[in-house]
């Protein structure tokens, strides 16, 4: 890759934002954040979107290089992406190249807290959020849901 780059867009109220680009000018990079940030192109938010929500004027967050990278391919350029994030006090919130067996490791006990939340059904059952869909298939979910919102239809 000609261009690979890792970059650092910084706001005024000191949040970083880290990523990498194989373009040629960083401005331009910069000027396709704040175009999808306006725009949101389909997506409710970006990790960017952290930093130039601060911002009262998307012109005051500054773009920075952290490093030309020597990378054959696009996994060598996210991984060297991925170290800055880590080394980083920054808002990025997904690290590239990081399977899901890293994340799982990395977050498994706020994972197992999510699944052990105790949620209730409106049939009455109460019980952990990761049963609850086992439950919905039982004859006693299905029964009060053909009392109680489909009395006169099969289920």
């Amino acid at each position: 890759m000609e261009y690979a780059r890792v970059y650092k867009i910084t706001s005024p109220s000191g949040l970083v934002y880290i990523g990498s680009t194989s373009q040629k000018y960083l401005c331009n990079r910069l000027s396709a954040h704040k175009y999808a940030y306006v725009n949101r192109c389909g997506r409710q938010s970006y990790t960017s979107s952290k930093l130039f929500d601060t911002c009262d004027n998307l012109d005051d967050c500054k773009i920075s290089l952290l490093e030309n990278v020597d990378a054959k391919d696009k996994y060598e350029l996210q991984n060297r992406e991925k170290w800055w994030i880590k080394n980083t006090d920054c808002v990025n919130q997904n690290l590239p190249n990081r399977k899901w067996g890293e994340y799982y490791k990395d977050n498994h006990d706020q994972i197992m807290e999510k699944v052990s939340e105790q949620t209730s059904c409106p049939c009455g059952y109460v019980g952990r959020r990761d049963a609850m869909t086992r439950h919905r298939k039982t004859g006693k979910h299905r029964e009060w849901m053909k009392m109680c919102c489909y009395p006169d239809n099969a289920f």
